[in-house]
C-alpha cells in the first residue's frame, strides 16, 4: 500500500535572493521534497537521499527514524 499526501503550504517555501528556501518539520515517517525544474540543492539542514525524476525535477527524500518531528530547512538555487 502506498499512501500520497502532496502539501501545498506557502509559508513552507520562500524565495531568498536567488534561492528558494523550504523549511518545515515532518511528523510522518517518509517525506519528499520536489524542486521546481532548473533549480539544484544548495543546503540541506537533514540528512536526505537526492535524485533526478523522470520529468528532470530534483527530489529530495527523507527519512524520520525519530519519534518526534524532523525539522528540515533546505534551500535551492536556480541553475544559470
Amino acid at each position: 500500500m502506498r499512501i500520497f499526501k502532496t502539501y501545498t503550504d506557502a509559508a513552507s517555501y520562500n524565495p531568498d535572493g536567488t534561492d528558494l528556501v523550504f523549511q518545515r518539520s515532518f511528523g510522518i515517517k517518509r517525506n519528499v521534497i520536489v524542486l521546481p525544474r532548473g533549480y539544484e540543492l544548495v543546503a540541506c539542514g537533514a540528512p536526505g537521499i537526492v535524485s533526478t525524476q523522470a520529468d528532470g525535477h530534483l527530489r529530495v527524500s527523507f527519512v524520520n527514524d525519530r519519534d518526534d518531528e524532523l525539522l528540515v530547512k533546505a534551500a535551492g538555487q536556480k541553475l544559470p
